[in-house]
C-alpha cells in the first residue's frame, strides 16, 4: 500500500509490484493500493500534504488504469490499480503541533 505522499507513487506499480515483486513470486496478478487521505483534512504544513497536493485522485486513479492496461500487453500481467479514499477524523486545534492544551 502507498500513501497518495509517495515519491514514486506512479512508477512504483510498475518498477516495485511488477518488476520486484511479482516477478520474484512468479505470478503475473496483483494489486496496487494507494490511500488517498483528504487533503482539506490536514491542519498544518508537512511535506507529505504538499506531495499530494499534486494529484487528484480521480485523475490518477485513471492514470493508474492505464499504465496497468498497458503493462498487460507488453508485459502480460494482470495488475488492478485501487484508490481507496481514507476519511481522516476532523483534527482538534489541541491535536495540532504547538497548540495548548488548557481548557
Amino acid at each position: 500500500m502507498k500513501g497518495a505522499w509517495n515519491d514514486d507513487l506512479l512508477g512504483a506499480q510498475k518498477t516495485q509490484l511488477v518488476d520486484s515483486y511479482m516477478h520474484r513470486l512468479g505470478t503475473d496478478v496483483g494489486i496496487y493500493l494507494v490511500g488517498w487521505y483528504p487533503l482539506d483534512l490536514w491542519t498544518y504544513k508537512e511535506r507529505r500534504k504538499t506531495d499530494a497536493s499534486a494529484y487528484e485522485a480521480d485523475l490518477f486513479g485513471g492514470a493508474l488504469e492505464a499504465q496497468a492496461a498497458r503493462m498487460q500487453i507488453s508485459r502480460h500481467v494482470n495488475v488492478c490499480p485501487v484508490v481507496i479514499e481514507i476519511p481522516r477524523p476532523h483534527k482538534e486545534e489541541h491535536d495540532e503541533p504547538g497548540a495548548s492544551n488548557s481548557t
